[in-house]
């Protein structure tokens, strides 16, 4: 007896319909595999692959070049894979951390030509 082949329970889905942040924050710990902490996690659409990334928050004290090098660690691979935009996703307690955070990567994917389709604080 042969049975059909099954997918495999961890396999990721083909699509998730997001209508508002609440579903963004469901959704983020199914894509990742795990609950995010005190970092900043992209979601990518518009290109032909889409590119999901997380990285960890700058400490609250690091200067401004060092947060900006950090969005261009999102920013690179997202220009180079073609993105035409994004959603982000900071997760830290600290609100000041979390803006300065979000405003440096609004602006570095803006000025790479890339939609910020919504920054969403955790």
């Amino acid at each position: 007896m042969t049975f059909p082949e099954m997918p495999s329970p961890s396999a990721p889905p083909h699509g998730f319909v997001a209508r508002d942040p609440a579903d963004v924050l469901a959704v983020v710990p199914v894509l990742l595999g795990f609950e995010p902490e005190d970092c900043v996690v992209m979601m990518t659409f518009g290109a032909e692959h889409q590119l999901h990334a997380r990285l960890d928050l700058p400490p609250a004290d690091a200067s401004d070049a060092r947060v900006a090098e950090l969005a261009g660690m999102l920013v690179e691979p997202a220009v180079r894979h073609h993105v035409s935009g994004v959603l982000l996703v900071v997760y830290s307690d600290e609100a000041e951390r979390a803006r300065r955070s979000a405003r440096c990567l609004v602006d570095a994917f803006s000025a790479a030509g890339i939609t910020v389709l919504r920054a969403i604080r955790a």
